[in-house]
């Protein structure tokens, strides 16, 4: 079984290693010993205590058989080589090592120092002596701030490789899994280690109960892997942009967090040491009293997660909670509702309302808690988490108000999903559209008249059984005339039924107004003429009458593009294609559907009507829990 452990630079003296034929020469330019030069002496000047980690250094035993107790070098041979050439301008030498494609590489390395000039007489001597004349350049510059026997005591005891020991036979399958693939040792699998490695439980008597507990989180540890795969339970407590080598690293980076270690440290193998250390810490430590303690801990987390998951009201709340959250990453969101779900006294319906008392502070922080607020152009961005929160709570209502009617458990198949509204930020992200546009859209193109005569025409003889015989002569005689001679179809004849239509059917649209002080208020852009919409379609429409926009979002959702025309027989025909399909959240399609309005709809336009009900939906869902404050007309 593989190995692991944390070995000083000091405890490789006398060691030989062998960099197989597979591996590329040395290539380390100025820049990358300076990195590590510099780095090191950073560690030092941070006042750092403990151990400064470097890399993995992935070794195997040689297969070479003239060779034995020699190390076969599988991954981190830039850096052990680059260490041993600054230890050789110290004046020290502790171990050795050979080039196996280059002859006399091990004569080589000892030999650096002897000479003034670069040896270019093959490629990878030429990078070897131009990394000894940097180290000898940085020391001699002034850029070493200590003096060169304490940077050698620091070198020698404070840096540490991450030692791992394979047991695998073959090498070559390893190194090309870690270079050609590009997949190098996580913190997991390096932690994993630390779990399963009978190796470092020497010290346990009872091997037999040892092997079963190590069994026991082995298939623990691939149960949470695999769910931790689904999308949909990953995303809920996850940002779009989190992207761990695997989601396992997810439980253990939230261990660090919750033990106060994780924005202590920032080298990529910071969780994988804060592990080592409760492992290593005391020689005189139950080593298996320690595995059992923290692997429970592991598996408490992630029972935590799922438990969250399966609660309607936890999986929403915390999901928008940790997705609105522009100041902290995923793990620091989590960390605390973990603090507040262990808090003693805290049960379920405590943590809930725990829980709406922090979105409520995040809307009032956002100043997006107040349906009343007019927004610009420039600022409308603003509402994105009030928007976002009524698609969030609209779902949780209804399952809330099935439950209560107890029609049935169907409602819980149903949840808002984060991981298609995270995924969207991949495709350009999301916009606050106007759902009537901003920019009063006077349908001066023969195009958008049709638009709006064909949708409100639909709309007379689908919906309204006849109710409107004079509006529709008149509707179906201006498509007649923008058809069989659009030139001499005046403006003002258009105005004239589009005046016509208004009146009768009672169609206001939204437009600048005035408030109870007499200021004028613009109307459009206010939360209730607002909606999420996928930035590719909204910037794709752009300034399109609402009928337009209607029929694209309706389209888009389905995965087709609707092309409607109203023939010379009078009849309609639809033309349809194929299209990408992209995630409509519920308010919005919602919106376009006109689901909020009570009463008869027209489809022409976005109203006043339609606004303010779509207003009252949001106060309805978000005044009492959340704060949301707002003038409601009855």
């Amino acid at each position: 079984m593989n190995s692991i452990d944390l070995v000083p630079i000091g405890a490789l003296n006398s060691k030989r290693f062998l960099i197989p034929s597979y591996q590329r020469g040395y290539r380390w330019t100025e820049q990358e010993v300076v990195d590590l030069l510099d780095d090191v002496l950073e560690f030092h000047n941070r006042g750092q205590k403990g151990i400064y980690c470097i890399q993995p250094l992935v070794v195997g035993s040689t297969t070479e058989s003239r060779l034995t107790g020699c190390w076969d070098v599988i991954d981190g041979q830039q850096r052990l080589t680059t260490i041993y050439i600054i230890l050789k301008y110290l004046g020290v030498q502790l171990y050795t090592i050979s080039y196996q494609t280059r002859e006399g590489s091990r004569e080589f390395l000892e030999s650096l120092g002897e000479q003034s000039t670069m040896n270019d007489s093959n490629i990878d001597f030429f990078y070897m002596s131009g990394a000894y004349k940097c180290v000898e350049s940085w020391f001699e510059g002034g850029k070493c701030t200590i003096s060169r026997e304490k940077f050698l005591e620091l070198l020698l005891e404070k840096v540490c490789f991450i030692w791992y020991q394979t047991a695998e036979r073959d090498n070559i399958e390893i190194f090309t899994r870690l270079n050609i693939g590009k997949i190098s040792l996580t913190n997991s699998e390096l932690i994993k280690a630390l779990f399963l490695n009978k190796g470092n439980f020497d010290r346990v008597a009872n091997h037999e109960q040892l092997t079963l507990h190590q069994t026991k989180i082995a298939v623990e540890w691939e149960q949470m892997e695999r769910e931790l795969q689904c999308d949909e339970f990953w995303a809920f407590f996850n940002k779009g942009s989190y992207r761990p080598d695997t989601r396992i690293d997810f439980i253990f980076e939230l261990i660090c967090a919750l033990d106060g270690k994780y924005f202590a440290e920032r080298h990529s193998y910071a969780t994988f040491r804060h592990f080592y250390r409760l492992f290593k810490w005391d020689c005189n430590i139950d080593l298996m009293q320690v595995v059992t303690v923290t692997w429970q801990r592991i598996v408490s987390l992630f029972n935590i997660l799922q438990e969250w998951y399966n609660s309607a009201e936890c999986y929403h709340y915390i999901g928008f909670l940790v997705e609105s959250d522009v100041e902290r990453n995923s793990v620091a969101c989590v960390a605390e509702y973990i603090k507040l779900w262990q808090r003693e006294g805290m049960d379920k319906a405590k943590f809930v309302d725990e829980l709406c008392c922090k979105i409520a502070t995040l809307l009032k922080s956002r100043k997006c808690d107040n349906l009343d607020r007019q927004y610009t152009i420039q600022n409308k961005r603003e509402a994105m988490p009030l928007l976002l929160l009524h698609n969030v709570e609209s779902v949780v209502a209804q399952i809330r108000e099935q439950q209560i009617s107890q029609i049935g458990q169907q409602s819980l198949f149903y949840r808002f999903p984060f991981h298609l509204y995270k995924s969207q930020t991949e495709y350009g992200g999301w916009d606050v559209e106007h759902i009537a546009s901003s920019v009063a859209n006077d349908l001066s193109s023969n195009a958008d008249k049709i638009e709006y005569l064909v949708a409100t025409l639909i709309y007379l003889e689908c919906e309204c059984e006849g109710r409107y015989a004079e509006l529709t002569a008149s509707v179906k005689g201006a498509l007649q005339q923008l058809r069989t001679e659009p030139k001499g179809f005046r403006g003002e004849d258009f105005e004239a039924v589009r005046t016509q239509v208004a009146e009768q059917l009672g169609v206001k649209e939204i437009s600048e107004g005035q408030d109870d002080a007499g200021n004028i208020v613009d109307k459009k852009n206010m939360v209730w003429n607002y909606a999420l919409l996928d930035s590719a379609t909204n910037r794709g429409y752009g300034n399109a009458p609402f009928p337009a926009k209607r029929r694209i979002i309706i389209g888009k959702e389905q995965g087709v593009t609707y092309n409607i025309e109203y023939t010379e027989q009078g009849g309609f025909k639809l033309d349809t294609k194929v299209c990408l399909t992209p995630f409509v959240p519920p308010a919005t399609r919602n919106v376009f559907l006109k689901y909020y309005t009570v009463g008869a709809a027209a489809v022409a336009a976005w109203t006043e009507q339609d606004a303010e009900c779509y207003k009252k939906s949001m106060y309805r869902l978000l005044h009492k829990r959340f704060g949301v404050t707002g003038t409601i007309v009855e």
